[in-house]
Order: C-alpha cells, then sequence, then structure tokens
C-alpha cells in the first residue's frame, strides 16, 4: 500500500478562516524553525489565487494576536505558540474528531485528522496549544495504549480495496485490508478483524480478518457480534478447553475428609428450573435441640481451577460471566461452569 499523502490544495474560496488557521498551523509546526512570509507559505499550500493569498495574511495576523506566531519582522512570520504534553484518556469520539481529559473539569477537544485513530479508553499523549485565550485544542502525539484492536463490522468490496466498516458507530476509520487476506467466504458475512498496523502516516490502519461471526442480519451472529465488539469471546482458546476436559470429575477419599460432608443432608438449589447457571444452594437439618439449621452452599470453584493456570489466567482475563437474553457466557468452560462445578438437579 503506497503512502498516501494529505492533499493541501485549495481553490477560491474554499476554506473559512477558522479552516486556513488549521492548516496554516499545520505549515508552521512542520516548518518549526523558519520564518515564512505569506508567499512562501501560498507556495507551500499551493495557493494561486490573490484572493486567498490575501486571507492567509489575514489569517496569520490573527494568529499573532492570538499569541500563536510572531511578527519577527514585518510579513514575516513565525511559531511561538506555548504548547505543553499531558498523557491522559479518551474520553469520547464521534465522527469529526475525540475529546480526551485535560483534568477532572476539563477537556480538549482533537480533530480526527490529528488523533492517531485513537478511540474512548485509549491512553495517549496529548498536544496542548490554544488558539486563542480561551480555547484550548489539541493532537495526539503518540498513543501509549490501546484499549482495543479488534473490531467487528462488514466488508466494503465497492472498490479495488477492501475496507471494514464498524459496527461501532464511534470508531473514527475504517480498517484496510489487504486484497491477499480477503478469502470470498469473508464477503456479505459479519467478520471479526484485527488491526496489525496503526501507522498514522496512512489514512487508515490496516488489520485482517481472524473470524467470520456469521450471515448479516442473523439473530445468533448480531448476539455474537455484540460480545466480540465489548470484548467478549464466545469462545474458550483452545488451550483453555483441553485443560478443561482433563480435569477428573471424581472427587478422593482424602479430599473429602478434609471437608465437611453433608451428601446426606437435605441440600436443594435455590436457582429456578429455568436459570442459566446453578450454582447456589440450601439445605435444612433439624438439631437435637429442636432448632434448624439453615446451610448456605456456592460451588467451590478453586478446588478445580489451579491459581496461575491457563484456565485461571483466562477467567481473570474474562472478570465475569456474561448473562444476555437468551444466553449465558461463562467466565469459565462449559464442562465447568454448567457440568463438574454446577448444582443443578
Amino acid at each position: 500500500m503506497k503512502k498516501k499523502k494529505k492533499s493541501r490544495k485549495t481553490r477560491k474560496g474554499e476554506f473559512s478562516n477558522a479552516r486556513l488557521f488549521d492548516l496554516l498551523l499545520v505549515v508552521f509546526r512542520e516548518n518549526t524553525n523558519k520564518k515564512l512570509n505569506y508567499k512562501q507559505v501560498s507556495k507551500i499550500l499551493k495557493v494561486k489565487e490573490m484572493g486567498v493569498k490575501i486571507q492567509i495574511i489575514d489569517v496569520m495576523k490573527e494568529m499573532v494576536v492570538s499569541g500563536v506566531l510572531e511578527e519577527s519582522q514585518r510579513g514575516v512570520f513565525r511559531l511561538v505558540e506555548k504548547t505543553s504534553k499531558i498523557i491522559t484518556t479518551v474520553k469520547n469520539t464521534n465522527q469529526r474528531g475525540i475529546y480526551a481529559n485535560i483534568d477532572e473539569e476539563n477537556e480538549v477537544y482533537i480533530p480526527k485528522e490529528y488523533s492517531q485513530f485513537a478511540l474512548a479508553g485509549d491512553e495517549v499523549e496529548v498536544l496542548l496549544f490554544s488558539k486563542n485565550k480561551k480555547k484550548v485544542e489539541g493532537e495526539v502525539v503518540s498513543v501509549i495504549n490501546r484499549k482495543r484492536n479488534e473490531f467487528v463490522g462488514i466488508i466494503d468490496s465497492a472498490s479495488s480495496n477492501y475496507f471494514l466498516i464498524a459496527d461501532d458507530k464511534k470508531v473514527t476509520f475504517d480498517v484496510f485490508l489487504p486484497p491477499k487476506s480477503v478469502k470470498r467466504e469473508f464477503l456479505d458475512k459479519k467478520v471479526l478483524v484485527r488491526v496489525e498496523g496503526w501507522n498514522e502516516n496512512y489514512k487508515n490502519p490496516t488489520g485482517r480478518v481472524v473470524e467470520v461471526i456469521g450471515e448479516i442480519n442473523d439473530h445468533n451472529t448480531e448476539i455474537n457480534s455484540i460480545l466480540y465488539d465489548y470484548g467478549f469471546s464466545p469462545k474458550f482458546p483452545d488451550k483453555v478447553e483441553k485443560s478443561a476436559n482433563k480435569i477428573s470429575e471424581t472427587i478422593s477419599e482424602e479430599e473429602v475428609s478434609k471437608r465437611l460432608d453433608i451428601r446426606k443432608t437435605t441440600t436443594f438449589t435455590i436457582d429456578p428450573k429455568d436459570a442459566k447457571d446453578f450454582d447456589d444452594a440450601l439445605s435444612v437439618k433439624q438439631l437435637n435441640n429442636g432448632n434448624w439449621e439453615i446451610g448456605v452452599h456456592i460451588a467451590d470453584v478453586s478446588h478445580y481451577v489451579k491459581k496461575g493456570g491457563v484456565i485461571d489466567k483466562e477467567a481473570v482475563e474474562r472478570a465475569t460471566s456474561v448473562y444476555l437474553v437468551d444466553r449465558v457466557i461463562p467466565m469459565l468452560p462449559e464442562i465447568l461452569s454448567n457440568n463438574i462445578c454446577s448444582l443443578k438437579p
């Protein structure tokens, strides 16, 4: 994929003063140590119309008033904007740009073209600068930690290139898919794509399909798409499933001897018959003095899941079971959650 350069070519009346302000800021930042006049700036921006050149002069004078530029000699300007860098978290996004926290009370807006594909929850380094005394804007210098790198959507194959169009409308970019990586069976399906290249010099991040979720508009596909979009995989890794399948369902006499054996006590689950899991129970027994002993019980998962093992690490990664209208995505593999560790009647 060839590196795409942003075109700065202008036409008469094409840009407002605000847009020219942004363009001029980019020009002076790319020429930090240089002093430029309107002719040099116009050449960089490929401006030929005299009307736009006059507009450039006016905007540069506004930038002097704002403290962004300094007129070192008549008609010659250089960058003097006051800037600072902060490390923060992206708060929210839309199709125009992102918002990041400056502190507990203030946030900064960053235009999409200066966001380096950052999304909500990402940890970023932001350069802050002032266009005027009242307004602070910013530019993402680097993304320190991305909250997610997998996205659900459909593949746009209308042109000679392939792009993932994400279901999540807060994703501010399409993901480029190298043509050789796209198989016919990926098209017209809901797919999961993992981003493998975030090079901000390109117009789009680059990724590849890692899962075909299913047919578009199919109920099961849509449910699984929601799960994937929120970082919950309906499937467990093979190594986790294999480890779970090796766990013995038999409890040794040695283990029983370490515990209070209530198998002869009336014990019953309190979960209804249509529950998605059965892990809570009560026991009841009348004591010799006529009182009743009520026991409260829950499955001892720690007996089967060893600390630091692959199952334990997967459970830590998932953090919780996910309950949906028609299903539950357990924190532990099925053989544990709904069989060995289940109190189902």
